[in-house]
């Protein structure tokens, strides 16, 4: 069985155009720094939209099944189920009715016009929902999702002015082997220069 490679940039289908095009419409409006950043420079809007788009797609290479799975491991019957595996040759299996996971990244991006630093904060919200989902466990560890339908939405703030939101259809999951190693980068704030 192969591993999953569904990532948040697949699921929702972010397009660094489309996303782009929408954030343009917003940006200069709803930040105080982007709008200062304006009266003394030649800001282009279409630049830190850019720049805020490929930070999106940079952050959405998150693989969804294993943002998932680390959620899962803080629950209190699953973690049960994973202490009841170790050591054992028998997998654990646990049906999931439905679970919504959240995530958030908080970033930043700098309009440098010398010597002045303007700094508009934003943050992005995963809300990602599987239903009728059933896991494998062996050994201790989360291996395997049986089966699922997965549906979320991402939320876009600027300076908590909700400024773009998109759902993604329902998909269903088909039967998929969980990477061993979890790599899920949650900085508290990252910057990208303009």
């Amino acid at each position: 069985m192969e591993e999953t490679t569904l990532t948040l940039n697949s699921l929702f289908n972010f397009s660094d155009a489309a996303l782009q095009t929408e954030l343009s419409k917003f940006v200069g409006t709803t930040s105080m720094a982007a709008q200062l950043a304006a009266k003394t420079t030649h800001f282009s809007k279409e630049s830190v939209a850019a720049d805020i788009a490929r930070e999106i797609g940079r952050l959405c290479k998150v693989d969804v099944i294993e943002l998932l799975a680390a959620a899962w491991n803080k629950e209190r019957e699953i973690a049960k189920q994973m202490e009841k595996s170790r050591g054992s040759d028998e997998a654990e299996y646990v049906y999931l009715s439905e679970r919504t996971v959240e995530s958030k990244w908080p970033f930043v991006v700098e309009i440098k016009v010398s010597p002045l630093v303007y700094k508009i904060h934003l943050d992005l919200k995963i809300a990602l929902t599987l239903k009728s989902g059933e896991i494998k466990i062996e050994d201790g560890e989360i291996t395997e999702l049986i089966a699922g339908t997965i549906s979320g939405e991402a939320t876009m703030s600027i300076e908590s002015a909700e400024i773009w939101k998109q759902e993604c259809e329902p998909v269903d999951l088909l039967p998929m082997r969980l990477k061993k190693q979890l790599d899920v980068e949650q900085s508290p704030e990252h910057k990208a220069a303009v």
